[in-house]
């Protein structure tokens, strides 16, 4: 009854616009006596500069860049305990919270409902729109969070050791081939620009590699990593790696790389440039070829991968790729073309192929009948030139 009558009392003040506690934002300290924000002209100075630079810029990054080198720092607040808060450089995330923060209109949020609040405001209601729009156009803009639903080996176990911080696992597409490049980036260099961290990111396959190397030259340790290590899928390397590695972290000035084992709390320091150590080169590159062609051919190898029981299931073999299994079933889907369609794509010219996109060939996997889909085969196949 009694936390029942608190959160009722908290939220009638709430929408009376008073200030309840917790930590000011930038811009306001806290009127002890009358239980009020109150407006620090140095901070709401810097605040506007804040906006002013994101209305110019339109990038978190950017701004966070141009306030750290001015040496700015983020709200300083001491507790009734004495404890000391903020004060730190900023992140892109904390430049995010202030411009979101409708405290500079004069305004108090509650369950996503705006009351006017007591506050001072310093910010125009159409200065914040307009970052508010700027903000939500580049949420909309496909960025790293898609890309960091894939796994490394080394996810969760690798970090910076400059920043001491957690490197997470991305990947890019290169334009010209296509092709996949899968790096580790430092979390703070993310959120703070590249230009902070002399290890702002490095290539997985180099780094996993180099770590399964070291890993192989310890006799305890080396049992542990299976002869099939290879053909394990992503999530079965890990799972053996975190029950050998407790952390690796490498820092790129010193060009250390520093191995933590689980057994005995063991620390193992090796002196490598893994910026300038070179990933080997695959045997078979098809990089070149149609990607309709390479996309076939994939989906007959993974057939036969099934066929003769090498692998389990579509997950299993998804694993492995790195890929989703929507998009393995998705290659697999042109298993189902009359076999006169799959011929085509196999052994036809590259040009009259390569201008065919592949939804049109998974509309015509949906047709039951192979008369049907020669057909429409037909009516989308480029004319062949002489």
């Amino acid at each position: 009854m009694i936390s029942e009558r608190t959160r009722d009392k908290m939220a009638a003040a709430k929408k009376k616009g008073r200030f309840i506690g917790g930590r000011p934002a930038l811009g306001y300290n806290i009127d002890l006596v009358n239980h009020k924000l109150i407006t620090n002209p140095a901070e709401a100075k810097m605040v506007k500069e804040i906006f002013d630079l994101y209305l110019e810029k339109k990038s978190l990054i950017e701004v966070t860049k141009i306030l750290n080198a001015k040496d700015c720092k983020t709200k300083e607040h001491t507790s009734r305990k004495g404890l000391k808060f903020g004060a730190q450089s900023f992140q892109n995330t904390s430049v995010q919270r202030i411009l979101r923060n409708v405290l500079y209109i004069g305004k108090v949020q509650y369950q996503n409902e705006l009351y006017d609040g007591q506050q001072e405001a310093f910010i125009s209601v159409e200065t914040f729109q307009k970052v508010q729009k700027i903000l939500d156009e580049n949420n909309r803009v496909p960025q790293q969070q898609e890309r960091r639903k894939g796994q490394g080996i080394l996810s969760q176990i690798i970090r910076c050791r400059h920043c001491n911080s957690a490197m997470i696992y991305s990947y890019t597409y290169k334009r010209i081939n296509r092709y996949k490049y899968m790096f580790y980036i430092c979390s703070k260099a993310a959120k703070r620009g590249y230009a902070t961290c002399p290890t702002p990111t490095l290539s997985a396959n180099i780094v996993d590699n180099q770590v399964i190397e070291y890993l192989k030259q310890i006799p305890t340790i080396k049992a542990a990593l299976s002869e099939d290590w290879e053909n394990l899928s992503v999530s079965q390397k890990q799972e053996i790696l975190k029950n050998i590695v407790k952390e690796v972290n490498y820092d790129n000035s010193t060009k250390t790389l520093t191995i933590i084992t689980i057994e005995g709390n063991q620390s193992l320091t090796f002196n490598v440039d893994i910026k300038k150590a070179k990933p080997e080169k695959p045997e078979v590159v098809i990089k070149k070829e149609p990607q309709l062609r390479q996309n076939l051919v994939l989906a007959h190898q993974i057939q036969t991968l099934l066929d003769d029981d090498r692998a389990i299931s579509i997950k299993q073999i998804a694993g492995w790729l790195n890929l989703t299994p929507a998009r393995i079933n998705q290659f697999m889907n042109m298993l189902l073309l009359a076999p006169a369609i799959q011929e085509q794509p196999l052994f036809e010219g590259d040009e009259r192929i390569a201008s065919i996109p592949e939804y049109k060939l998974n509309e015509i996997s949906r047709e039951m009948l192979w008369e049907r889909q020669i057909e429409i085969w037909q009516r989308i196949l480029p004319p062949a030139t002489l």
